[in-house]
Order: C-alpha cells, then sequence, then structure tokens
C-alpha cells in the first residue's frame, strides 16, 4: 500500500513502464515518466529522484509490496527494468490485509457520513 498519494502515482506509472515490451526503461526514464505523470495529476511541476525511484522498485519486488519478479538487464553501463512475466501487473495483485482494513475503515466512514446527512436532511 501506498504510503502518500506520490507513491500509488509513482507505482502505477512504473508498472505500466515495466509492462512496455517496446521500449527499455531504466532509472532515469523511470523519473521522468513519473515526474510527467506526478505534474499532469498535482498541475504542479513535480520531480522524482533516482533514489526514490530505486526505493520504489525494491518496494514492488517486496512481499511487503507486491512481490513483483522485476528484471534488472545490464547494457554495458545501464541497467534496464522490466517483469519477468510482461503480463504481470500491479493492479491484478490482491488487497493486503492491511489494504483491506483501510477500506473498511473508509466504508464505515462513509457510511456514518451517508447516515449523518440523511438524518439531518
Amino acid at each position: 500500500m501506498a504510503k502518500n498519494k506520490g507513491a500509488s502515482v509513482r507505482y502505477r506509472v512504473i508498472d505500466r513502464c515495466l509492462r512496455d515490451t517496446r521500449r527499455k526503461y531504466g532509472a532515469q526514464e523511470l523519473v521522468e515518466a513519473c515526474a510527467r505523470e506526478l505534474t499532469e495529476v498535482y498541475s504542479t511541476p513535480t520531480s522524482v529522484s533516482i533514489r526514490q525511484i530505486r526505493l520504489d522498485l525494491n518496494y514492488m519486488e517486496s512481499p511487503e509490496g507486491f512481490s513483483a519478479d522485476i528484471e534488472h538487464i545490464k547494457d554495458g553501463r545501464n541497467v534496464y527494468y522490466r517483469y519477468e512475466d510482461p503480463k504481470f501487473s500491479i493492479e491484478k495483485s490482491p488487497l493486503t490485509p492491511e489494504e483491506m482494513d483501510e477500506l473498511k475503515e473508509t466504508i464505515l466512514m462513509l457510511t456514518i457520513f451517508h447516515w449523518h446527512v440523511y438524518v439531518t436532511i
């Protein structure tokens, strides 16, 4: 689960890039793709560091993240990333227990809010 809104946007962008078999995505290309998307989403210029992208890739590979099998392909001095299985996507991953708890809390809060609005009308 993303710790902030920016993280969830970055994971979605990285996921899309790692599924793209037509292009090679290194850390710098992922930085640029994430910065473009974050700038568009938040309507303000946004930057992302290479360190953040590497942390995001590590998280996506971890069991706490999405357990993604990401290939690290060396090409000279460059390293490119892609999923071992191009059909893999974090969007297909089941919700973690923490995400389920957060979803339940959100539903409860919306239910209470809805009931409060209904009663006051």
